[in-house]
This record gives structure tokens, sequence and C-alpha cells, in this order.
């Protein structure tokens, strides 16, 4: 698969000049080492640099890795290119059917066109809008987590290096996208044009000058609250990453949580991305934030009206727990249970398959190294090479439903016009009676159960808020929610606005309520 080759590539950029040596060694030769001293004396014999690895198993797994590159390289995008090829052909294929349905309606006559209105609201105008959105040549994966979960620094290791700031991560209300092109630079979008010269985008590239390294170039532009304003959109990012081909890029977010503009920023932008990677803090207690990702998923899956195109799919997401080395050994499969407990109660239909844990930390070191992957950056790689194309998918398979409900009302609307112009005068006036007649019963019967039903309810409300009235008001729950864990607070620096920070202390006590009524719920 394209993402194998990938892998190839990225390991090839990290890698040290040995990499274009011919290494006389076997595979066998490597598993026969027994110490870490003699894997030493092995690298050191064959020139190999290991760099700051320190443990047996990592020199192996370099050696091994380094015996493997000297096998053929097929270019990364060829996979990619080939899939990206197929979903622009399927997508001008439902274009077509969009553009038939559009000249349809346009050629019927008001009254049938009325009544088609009346079953699909704003029907002529929603084609219109879900074919700009088909044919649109984007397809974006956003990129999310919470404050200080390390999302920044996987997408350095996506980018094989030290690109976006780390601050970026809980400071920023700008959006970053990341795209390919073996031109590193940056496009800075402005809110509003330059007044001087009339530019509304501000282009350099990326490249270490001085003692300005890239990081400092790019925070200039991302760091909002420092300038005291928002004047950037977006910047786009150019880099070389073989895994983003075609209409594919990453959408490196701000910090959910940080506060309410931020937050706002990502739910914007949440019904317009395609897939969906979210980092969680593994060192963080409780780990999940589970008030937050409902929130995130009710935005993401509940659409304003029923007859809306629903783009995001819950299964085009993926969940990654970074600084799982700051979990003790015999302590990961508790917390893996634990954790994936809680994700499955707030995200709808997840699986195992699409929660991933892993030390970004270890993986960069492995990289710096020329060792290659470490297990959960590789497993992670694997899922993002299933995401892609099952996110392409998702969104065919949603226009094709909609197109296919459509149809099918377009289809009953006309065929009772059809059997109505059929019926005899005589016939419509009995058919009007009966229906009128079924129409009062069914408003009597209606009433009757929306009155007995409406006692019910006020019944249980009553006794419900009594019940939770109690749970709140006992002394020890009163004590659990004036608990504060440190590991809760925000990271305040001594410099900063203590009013810019007043959101994230109300919004844990919100979640600390959340999590007590929760409790009192599963009791």
């Amino acid at each position: 698969m394209y993402l194998n080759e990938v892998k190839f590539e990225l390991k090839h950029k990290m890698a040290d000049q040995s990499d274009g040596m011919s290494f006389k060694y076997t595979v066998e030769d490597v598993q026969r080492l027994t110490s870490i001293t003699g894997a030493m004396d092995f690298c050191e014999f064959h020139e190999i640099d290991y760099g700051d690895l320190e443990t047996m198993d990592d020199i192996k797994n370099l050696l091994l890795f380094k015996l493997k590159k000297q096998t053929a390289r097929l270019p990364a995008s060829t996979m990619m290119k080939k899939l990206i090829d197929e979903d622009i052909k399927k997508r001008q294929e439902l274009s077509r059917v969009y553009g038939k349905l559009r000249e349809f309606m346009n050629k019927v006559d008001d009254k049938l066109k009325l009544q088609v209105e009346t079953a699909i609201p704003n029907c002529i105008a929603k084609i219109t809008q879900y074919n700009h959105e088909l044919v649109k040549d984007e397809c974006p994966i956003l990129v999310a987590g919470e404050t200080s979960a390390g999302k920044s620094s996987l997408l350095n290791l996506l980018l094989g290096e030290e690109v976006l700031p780390y601050s970026l991560l809980s400071t920023t209300s700008t959006l970053c996208q990341l795209k390919n092109d073996d031109r590193k630079r940056a496009v800075v979008h402005l809110m509003e044009p330059d007044p001087t010269t009339g530019r509304e985008t501000i282009e350099f590239d990326l490249k270490k000058t001085g003692d300005s390294s890239i990081q400092d170039q790019l925070q200039e532009y991302a760091n909002s609250k420092e300038r005291g304003a928002d004047t950037y959109k977006f910047i786009e990012i150019f880099w070389p990453i073989p895994l983003l081909q075609g209409n594919v890029f990453i959408v490196d977010s701000p910090g959910v949580g940080e506060n309410e503009f931020m937050n706002k920023v990502v739910m914007d932008y949440l019904p317009k991305a395609f897939a969906f990677i979210y980092v969680i803090n593994s060192g963080n207690a409780g780990g999940v934030q589970e008030g937050r990702l409902e929130k995130l998923l009710k935005i993401l899956t509940d659409p304003k009206d029923r007859d809306q195109l629903q783009m995001f799919d819950p299964e085009s997401a993926i969940f990654v727990f970074n600084k799982w080395d700051q979990v003790p050994p015999d302590e990961e499969e508790e917390v893996r249970k634990k954790t994936l407990e809680k994700l499955m109660r707030c995200w709808q239909g997840l699986t195992e398959k699409q929660v991933f844990y892993l030390s970004v930390t270890e993986a960069f070191r492995n990289l710096r190294a020329g060792a290659g992957f470490t297990e959960g950056y590789q497993k992670l790689l694997d899922g993002i090479q299933e995401l892609v194309p099952k996110s392409l998918q998702t969104k065919l398979t949603k226009h094709h439903k909609w197109i296919e409900f459509f149809v099918g009302r377009l289809t009953y609307v006309i065929r009772t016009k059809i059997m109505n112009a059929r019926r005899t005068m005589q016939e419509k006036q009995e058919k009007k009676e009966e229906i009128t007649k079924r129409l009062d019963k069914l408003q009597r019967t209606s009433d009757d159960v929306l009155l007995k039903m409406t006692n019910t309810l006020d019944d249980r409300i009553e006794k419900i808020v009594d019940g939770l009235h109690q749970f709140l008001s006992s002394p020890s729950t009163m004590e659990r929610l004036n608990e504060w864990n440190t590991a809760e607070l925000p990271d305040v620096k001594i410099n900063a606005f203590v009013s810019s920070r007043k959101s994230p202390l109300f919004h844990d006590r919100e979640s600390g309520f959340r999590k007590q009524t929760k409790n009192w719920q599963e009791s």
C-alpha cells in the first residue's frame, strides 16, 4: 500500500549518510547478537551510526531497518495518486447525477415543484450546494487535541522535522493547513487586505536563517493572543509530505478546551473535515475528557434538519493516546481498558482499531537515530493508511444516500400526483372525506396520548429533580465537587491575563458537575 512506501521515504529522509552503503550482514547475524556492547561493536564495524540508542532492541531494530532499506523503493505517491484519481472519477459521475436532478427540477411545473419542496424543503438549493461540495477538490484531515496533549509534536513527527511551534498548541486561534509540496514555504492569509499594499496574503520560504528557526518564523503569525488581535485567517504550510497527495491535507487546529473562542474555531471547521484525528494526553489524570468529546460528536453528527446531508462518519476518526511512556508498564493493560471504555461511552460506534497508543518523544528519537519507526508509531501510520481511503469512500456514500433519498421522495410525489389524476371527481371527494375522518381520529387519539404522556413525564421529572437535588446536596458529593486536582488546572503563564484563563476554570467546574451527574445516572 502507498503508506508503506511513505514509510520508506520518511525513514530515508531521517536516516544518516550511511544510507547509501551496501551492508554485508544478514538478518541471522543481527538475531545472534546477545549483548549491548556486542551490538555497538557490530555497528561500528559496519560503519553504522547508532546515535543515542541505548537498548539492545533499539540497536537491533536499527540494523534490521538498514538491511531492509537495501531493497528497491517505489515512489510514495504511486498508490495515493491512483486512489485520488479513482475518487475524482467517482465524484464526477455523482456530479452528473446532481446535474440531471437539477435539470429535471427546473423543467417541472410550479405545482409539482411546490409539492417536492414541501416534502424536501429547499431541495433545489441543496442539490446545487451538495454538488458544489462534492466537486470541491478538498479533503481535509482535522487534527485536534486537548491542551498539552502533544498534538503539535505528533504533527512534527509526521513532517519528519520540528516545524510547528509547540506553543502554537495552546495559544493560537489560527488554523494551520499542512500541504504536500517540494518547496518549503508558508502562505499567511490575512483577515483584511493590507491597507498599504492591498495584499491578501504573505508568502515566505521556510528555512533556518541565522538564529531564527522555522518554528520562530511561524510563531509570529500563529500566536494571536500575544498580538492582541486576530489578523490572520489561516496559514498554509507547504512541506514535502509523501503521505499527502492530491486534495488531501492536514488541518492543525487550536487546542480544544483552551477557551470558548478556540472551541468555536474547531467546531466551525469540523463539519468540513472528511477525517478526524484526536490527540489525548495519556499522562493526564483521567485521560479522556468525555464531556468535550461528547460535544464534538454531537456537532459532527447532528444535522440541523432531517434532510440535511451529514458528511462526517464517526468511523472516520482516530484517537491517539500520546505520552504512553508515562504510564507504568504494570498499569498499561488496566489504563488501556478504562480509557477505551470511556471513549466508547462518548463516541458512538468506536472500535479498538480506531485507538492508538504511542510516545511521540520515543518515536522522534528513533527517527533521528535512523532506527525506523517504533511499534506504536507504525501502528498509527497503518491506521491512517486505512483512514484515508475509508474517508474518501464515506464522502461518496453520504452523497449517494442523499441522492437515493431525494429520488425516492420525488418518485412518491409523482406517483401520488398520477394516481390522483386518474380518479373521478366522486372518488376524489370520497377519498378526501376518508382522509379527513382519519385525520380527525388521529388528532383525538394523539391529544389523549399526549395528555397522558405529559402527566407521566411531569411526575417522573419531579422525582428525578428531587433525587438529583438530594444527590448533589449530599456531603460526599459536595466534598468531591470542591476537590481540585492539579492536573485539571490550566497552565497559566506569569505574564498571562487572568481573564483569558477564566473559561478553562469554569469549564473544569462544569465538567465536575457533569461527571457527578453522570455517576448519579449510572448508580
